[in-house]
């Protein structure tokens, strides 16, 4: 790629148009050549990548930045980009991948829905628009009520408690947001502004909180320390402090990237139940495929701790 076209495209997710490249010095007959020859990939009408770029956007998030930097560099100018593609551009955390379908929203015109790509017709205000690189995005404040409003409770959770973990939005500016929305989902936007928490670590422990509500289980503190006496034993994902049970997200992740963390984390749980915890366990399979089984567990995990505290020990009976 010739050294003009490289930060074009590197400040639009690696999408570039046809003029952009001519711009950079290639003609009409060296872009034709490059995409008959497979070195260029045709994104849509007049938009492309290089093939080395598309096989890097390997997962469906990465996959999703590219086609939406495409959709945008296709559409007319004072579009920006919104909803889950926002999201993407962001880089919060999501719950399932965000798809082939890109999200776009402008001021004025019809909606109107193109192959993969949809176009919202909703009002912004200047605030509510942002730049991720070269790509106009609707601000992280409004994506969040966006997604909100059109994704399920689970998603629409985990997408707003990692936009306030990570700090690209704050509480006041969430809530404030949440009352510009469509009035007709106020009482959805108002629901999931109010149950997110940027203590959550990760999508999982934000799922795991939704099926938590789901399930009738009381609410939990979040990342709580605890310690015994010899010091700090560990930070918790969710803490039943009446009932001294300790809920935990177990992801693969860091079990794969580190086979000796399984033992750290099984030493640590021994020092939880020695300090009189009970500890109940997940999975994002659970969560997922058997949400039954995470209220089961966390109940049984009550039940043992009520016993352990009222139960007379047997060398102390009689």
């Amino acid at each position: 790629m010739l050294p003009g076209l490289a930060p074009v495209a590197a400040a639009q997710c690696g999408a570039f148009t046809a003029p952009q490249a001519y711009a950079a010095g290639y003609s009409d007959d060296e872009v034709r050549a490059r995409v008959r020859s497979g070195r260029w990939v045709a994104l849509r009408r007049g938009v492309y990548a290089t093939r080395e770029e598309v096989e890097q956007a390997a997962d469906g998030e990465a996959r999703h930045r590219l086609l939406a930097a495409a959709g945008l560099l296709a559409l007319e100018p004072g579009a920006v980009l919104s909803h889950i593609s926002a999201a993407t551009l962001h880089r919060v955390d999501l719950r399932a991948s965000p798809g082939l379908v890109v999200h776009a929203t402008r001021p004025e015109g019809p909606p109107r829905a193109y192959r993969a790509l949809r176009v919202h017709q909703l009002p912004l205000t200047p605030s509510e628009v942002a730049g991720v690189g070269a790509l106009s995005v609707t601000a992280p404040a409004r994506t969040v009520v966006d997604c909100a409003q059109q994704l399920p409770f689970a998603d629409a959770v985990v997408i707003a408690d990692s936009a306030l973990a990570r700090g690209v939005v704050g509480e006041a500016e969430l809530r404030e947001a949440a009352r510009h929305c469509l009035p007709r989902h106020a009482r959805r936007v108002g629901r999931v502004v109010s149950f997110a928490d940027g203590r959550s670590e990760s999508a999982g422990e934000s799922f795991a909180r939704v099926v938590m509500v789901e399930q009738g289980l009381p609410t939990p503190d979040l990342q709580v320390d605890l310690h015994d006496l010899a010091g700090l034993i560990g930070r918790v994902d969710f803490l039943w402090r009446a009932e001294r049970v300790v809920g935990e997200f177990d992801g693969q992740l860091k079990y794969r990237a580190d086979p000796a963390a399984l033992w750290r984390e099984k030493l640590r749980e021994d020092r939880l139940r020695d300090a009189g915890y009970e500890v109940a366990r997940f999975t994002w399979a659970d969560l997922t495929d058997h949400p039954e089984t995470v209220g089961a567990r966390v109940r049984a995990a009550f039940a043992r701790s009520q016993y352990r505290q009222t139960a007379t020990p047997p060398w102390a009976a009689g």
